[in-house]
């Protein structure tokens, strides 16, 4: 049963991940094409999906011991998604925010 309830928060994991990958690229695909919409409209959900793949992982990484696994790649890759989205989410924000202060400062 243990193992079971393992397996399953290793997929959530790897799918929490690849659906923060997946908003934010949408974001910046929609926000490019429709510019009324914004660049930053996803990056919300994106950072939220990231942050529950990361707690996800912890969580399993923390039950789980067998190094070799499928179970074990998942989880890695799941929180290393979560942290790479979350960093390129918040660097964006930065280059963003230096972008217009600077376009609109004088």
């Amino acid at each position: 049963m243990e193992q079971k309830r393992i397996s399953i928060m290793a997929d959530v994991t790897l799918y929490l991940g690849i659906g923060s990958l997946v908003a934010f690229l949408l974001s910046i695909i929609l926000g490019l094409i429709i510019a009324s919409m914004g660049i930053f409209s996803l990056f919300f959900i994106a950072t939220a999906l990231g942050a529950g793949a990361i707690v996800c992982g912890l969580m399993a990484s923390r039950k789980h011991y067998d190094e070799g696994s499928l179970e074990q790649k998942y989880i890695r890759l799941g929180i290393m998604l979560g942290i790479s989205v979350i960093v390129i989410v918040v660097i964006a924000q930065l280059i963003a925010y230096i972008f217009f202060t600077r376009m609109f400062k004088g």
